[in-house]
This record gives structure tokens, sequence and C-alpha cells, in this order.
């Protein structure tokens, strides 16, 4: 028997100040779990500013709150209603305040939803707090998406905040190890980090193993994906123990330091991890199961030289377990033009230019003619295209000069973090689906770099039938 566990789904670090953070953009929360959990450590522009949250995009007065708090000498309470958003507690202008937020019972479309929030906030005040919210919804539908934002001025970079579902207890499945969900035919052991699947019973089961994806760099490529392979019907044995490695994703880097991503391997099937993007004019970027994107070039520079992108499919497997990144582009005079983007697992990273970011190639759903995406609906996993699949190991976009005033590449469906230009940080990839991080940018003007994104970690799915 498993316990209630949380299951990441979602984790978005700022690299530079922004009003709002959205759980859910792009396709919807997973409706499998019972409550959603949030761990956030906030820093905003101005000191003792609320955090507010808001559901399903509603901006009007459905919202109430309660607040209790304390700073060992003095005790207050706040009573709010008809609000536009709901108060979780007090961020901070100088020191990271710490929440935990949960928002019960979020998939029912009969009840009002109650949101719990303790919080701890050692800056200005030394305040800890509990708040209840109430959203008031007239149709009390589910909960799809979830909006943090300022109650005035706006979130710092280096604020982070993770999504978690708390996952159904389960009675009856026939092996340990992992996060064991289900639905109606099989049972799933997902292994976000290492660990041991160990069957109570002889099994046949369906394999998927996901690598680590690369970290990008500044001034050029994003991460490459990390390998993905799928392996349908092995014998398992009863009482044997089999060994789950799970890769880590790549660390973004400056000029050149990224790292790849971890290698993945269940018993005997292995994957590569994610190729490192490249940094610094010119760069080559790392082969891996998909490849980093190549370094930016710059005319005049190196004999008007381009960063190569990394090769994929360092394993040498067949079927490919993921694809090359693209090469970085010359600028216009005297400036850098786009990074390469990362490959992924699905298709190669696309071509960068003068004034484009190279994007980052597209995930999958299949491999080897299995399609895998049913697999990820019981745990949440991957990223829901309107094609009504989930997608895993994008690549991570190119980051580009801001003197060419161009476009940053996109990240690879499945993932992938964004490039990003100006002196920011390369958007990061999405935990558990071996994606590659984004291109950092570069601020011409200032000689000031951005760092590269950190690549997303791999994952392990195990699945059979009940």
């Amino acid at each position: 028997m498993t316990t209630n566990t949380m299951v990441a789904i979602q984790t978005v670090t700022l690299g530079s100040s922004q009003s709002s953070i959205t759980f859910g953009t792009g396709g919807t929360i997973p409706q499998n779990y019972t409550d959603l959990y949030i761990v956030a450590n906030a820093l905003s522009s101005s000191t003792q500013n609320d955090l507010r949250i808001q559901f399903n995009g509603d901006t009007t007065n459905n919202y109430s709150e309660t607040h209790l708090r304390g700073n060992g000498s003095t005790a207050t309470s706040v009573r709010e209603s008809s609000q536009t958003s709901a108060g979780m507690g007090w961020t901070d202008s100088t020191v990271l305040s710490s929440f935990l937020i949960q928002v019960m019972n979020y998939t029912n479309s009969t009840t009002y939803k109650t949101v719990l929030s303790r919080y701890s906030n050692t800056g200005t005040g030394n305040w800890v707090g509990a708040s209840v919210g109430l959203w008031a919804k007239s149709t009390k539908e589910p909960i799809t998406t979830v909006t943090l934002l300022s109650g005035s001025g706006t979130l710092s970079a280096g604020s982070t905040f993770t999504l978690y579902g708390i996952a159904n207890a389960d009675i009856g499945a026939y092996a340990t190890g992992g996060i064991i969900t289900q639905d109606a035919t099989y049972y799933y052991h997902a292994f976000g980090s290492s660990g041991t699947f160990t069957p109570s019973r002889a099994l046949t089961a369906d394999i998927l193993v996901v690598a680590g994806g690369g970290g990008g760099s500044n001034r050029g490529g994003g991460g490459g994906a990390g390998g993905l392979r799928a392996f349908a019907a092995q014998s398992l044995t009863s009482g044997t123990g089999y060994t789950c490695t799970v890769g880590a994703g790549g660390v973004g880097g400056t000029g050149g330091s990224a790292t790849a991503g971890g290698n993945t391997t269940f018993n005997t099937f292995s994957v590569s991890g994610g190729g490192y993007g490249a940094g610094a004019i010119a760069s080559n970027a790392g082969s891996g199961g998909s490849g980093g994107g190549g370094g930016e070039g710059q005319t005049g520079f190196s004999g008007n030289a381009v960063g190569l992108g990394g090769s994929g499919n360092t394993g040498s497997y067949s079927p490919v377990e993921g694809y090359a990144g693209s090469n970085g582009a010359l600028g216009p005079s005297g400036y850098a033009g786009g990074g390469g983007g990362g490959g992924g697992a699905g298709g190669a990273g696309g071509t960068a230019s003068a004034s484009v970011g190279g994007a980052g190639g597209i995930g999958t759903h299949t491999y080897n003619s299995i399609d895998f995406s049913s697999w990820l609906v019981s745990g949440g996993y991957g990223v829901l295209n309107s094609d009504g699949y989930r997608y895993l190991a994008g690549g991570g976009g190119g980051g580009i000069d801001s003197a060419s005033s161009g476009t940053v590449g996109a990240g690879g469906l499945g993932g992938g973090g964004t490039g990003t230009a100006d002196n920011t940080t390369g958007g990061t990839g999405l935990a558990s689906t071996g994606s590659g991080g984004g291109g950092g940018g570069f601020n011409h003007s200032t000689s000031t770099p951005g760092n590269g994104g950190n690549g997303g970690s791999g994952i392990i799915i195990v699945r059979y039938l009940k």
C-alpha cells in the first residue's frame, strides 16, 4: 500500500521582475489529484506587499480572505470580501518570504474552492501568518489554472514557485518504488529521482526512460533535450530490485560553462543526457541524447565563424533517442546573431538567423511506434498540446544579442526553456520532462551576459496491467 504523496507538476523561477506567474498556461493543470500544493519563495519590489492568488483567470469580485499574523509582540487579524483576488500573505523587498499554499478539492464542480496559506516574512516586521481564501464563483468550476500575482509592484528576479499535486492513495499495486498512480487499466510507477522498482509478482511492463536535458548558455545556444526511449512488453522478475537512475538537468552557464544533462538508466535500458548549449562567440555546443545549440557568430570576429550545434543520438540507438542542435548565426555588422536551438527528442533545433534565436527542437509523445502520451496523464506529466497529446523532451531555445533587436528562440514543445535577450537568464527546462534549458541573452551596450537556463530533470515511468 502506498501513501498520499506530492508530485511536482511545474516550477517557475523568475529571471527578471514580472507582475504575475500562471500555472497551467498553454493547457490545463492535471485533474487527477486530490489537492494542489504550492511552495513559493517570493521577493517583491516593495515592503510588506501582498502575494495574491486567482483561479481560471477570474478577476471579478468572487474572492474573500481572512488573515491571522504576528511578530512575537503584535498580533493582528484582517477580513476582506468581494475581492478580485485572495491574499496569501506578505512578501518583502529585501529577503525572500516563504509560502506553503494548499488548494483543496480543486477538481470538484459542486462547491466553492478553499485555499490555505502559511507564510513567514523575515524582512521588515518579521511576520509569520496564516491565511484562508475562498473563491466563490457561482459556476463552482474545477480549477484549471492558478495565477500568483503581486498586490502592487512586481515579483522580483530570484523568486521561485513550484506547483505540486497530491496523489491519491493507491492500494493493490504489484510493485514498489516511485510515485504510484493508476487509471482504469494500468498501474504507473514514476521515478522523478533515482530509486528501485521491485515487483511482488512476475510482470510484463512497458517502460519509458528519459534523460536530463542540457543547460543553455549565455550569448548562445539552448540546451539539448535528454535522450528518450520506450520499451514495450518487458518481462520483470518477482522480487528483483531494478535500479532506476534518473539524470539531473544540466546547469545553465555563462561563457561556455553550461553542463550536459545526466544519463538515465532502468536496469540495462539507458539514454544519454542532453548536450549543453554553446556559450561565447562562435563556440560549439555539446553532443548528447539531443545536441545543444551553437554559439552566436559576430561579423569580423574569428573569421566570421559561427558556433556549431551538437549532434544527437550519442548512444547510437535505433530508433534514435534524439536529434541535433542547430548552428548559431552571424549578426548584423558589429553585433552577434541568434544562438542555435537545442535539439529535441522529436526533431532538430530550429535554424537561427541574424535577428532570431533558433527554436528548440520539438519533443515527442511516441517512440518506436509506442505512444506514451496516455502514460503521462495519470501523474500529470509532460506538456499538453492542442492536438490532445502530452509531449516530453523539447529542446531549449537560443538566446540573442539585445543590440540586434531580434526575436528569442521559443522552447521546444515538451518543456524546453525559452531563449532570452538582454542580460536575462534563459528559461528553465520543465522538471521531469528531460527538456533543455534556454540560451541566455546579452546586453551589448553594457557587455553584460545573462546566464543560460537549467535543463529539466529526466524521468522513468513503468506501467503494467491491473
